[in-house]
């Protein structure tokens, strides 16, 4: 199951890097230059350019690779309410460092869609949540 997820996170990791797109309307996220910036502060631009993809790419690449610690933590966290809310917590600071507080909406409708599908249609709440959220974030 490990090596799985490797290979899906390099075959991500090797699109995303070979794509280099320009930053689109999904994934903008605004900048705010500082005149004084810490010693200990990544410089976002010139790495991203080092590496021939655009900020917000970068940001997603980083948040990627934070869910590998992340995870780890999540197995000593005792008990099945903290480990939901654990992971609630962590995947919505992710979804926000990732994609900016625009894409909070868009989680939060995902969650809701999920959740009536489960409480409403049980047996086939899969297809019902799968569809439902595709539907909106095509139609979005």
């Amino acid at each position: 199951l490990h090596f799985g997820i490797i290979n899906i996170a390099i075959a991500v990791d090797i699109t995303l890097l070979s794509l280099s797109l320009p930053t689109t309307s999904i994934l903008r996220l605004t900048e705010s230059p500082t005149a004084d910036r810490s010693a200990m502060e990544l410089d976002m631009p010139s790495t991203a350019a080092t590496l021939g993809v655009s900020v917000p790419v970068l940001r997603f690449l980083l948040c990627f690779v934070a869910t590998i610690p992340i995870s780890l933590l999540w197995r000593i966290v005792p008990n099945s309410l903290p480990k939901h809310i654990y992971s609630a917590f962590t995947g919505i600071v992710l979804c926000y460092l990732s994609f900016g507080a625009s894409w909070n909406i868009h989680l939060l409708v995902s969650m809701i869609v999920g959740y009536f599908s489960m409480l409403l249609y049980r047996p086939k709440c899969g297809i019902v949540a799968f569809f439902g959220v595709m539907g909106y974030l095509i139609g979005w």
